[in-house]
């Protein structure tokens, strides 16, 4: 499925539309595969496993920035339906289309997006203090130590609150769980 987010006026002047490809799509799949191809293995396993099937107890989200017909930009969340927390990841703007404010336009959206889906946080990895995590900064996103972790707390209080002692259950591990170890291995030293 997809939904137009609408469009954004980037620094070059040129219009480009915003879309969000809920996974899996099959009409979105390969296109979504050709432009992270350099991404490189796990990870282009791991989407076309994203954009082939559902997934228990979580949802993916490709927001795309789109000029006319070719795929620009892409940021892909992966959230834990349940808790109402993600992952940011395979965040990529085309060579020729950088430095035009793509990213910071795709964060825009989704950031709202995610809000008003009921998202309460995010995790994410990037180089400390590099460019990116500058932009992740912009938006709320603050690193674990001097890290490349950052999180993004769209709820208040979500940390104390998720890693709040309570009762505890014994289940068969799922997909949702790799979210869970992310948002842990984010935390580590804390």
């Amino acid at each position: 499925m997809t939904k137009e987010m609408g469009n954004v006026t980037v620094k070059s002047g040129e219009t480009m539309q915003i879309m969000r490809v809920d996974a899996p799509d099959p009409e979105w799949k390969q296109p979504i595969l050709d432009f992270l191809q350099h991404k490189g293995e796990p990870w282009v396993e791991a989407n076309r496993l994203i954009l082939g099937q559902q997934l228990e107890g979580i949802q993916s989200y490709f927001y795309l920035a789109m000029s006319g017909k070719e795929i620009v930009g892409n940021i892909m969340t992966i959230e834990a339906v349940e808790a109402s927390v993600g992952i940011l990841g395979h965040v990529f703007t085309a060579v020729e289309h950088r430095r035009k404010g793509i990213c910071s336009a795709i964060m825009e959206v989704l950031t709202r997006d995610f809000v008003e889906r009921g998202g309460r946080g995010m995790t994410l990895g990037a180089s400390y203090d590099g460019p990116a995590y500058h932009i992740y900064y912009s938006f709320g996103f603050r690193p674990v130590q001097e890290t490349g972790h950052m999180i993004w707390e769209a709820e208040a209080g979500l940390l104390a609150h998720y890693f709040s002692p309570e009762a505890t259950t014994v289940r068969d591990v799922c997909w949702v769980d790799t979210i869970q170890m992310t948002l842990d291995q984010s935390l580590e030293g804390v």
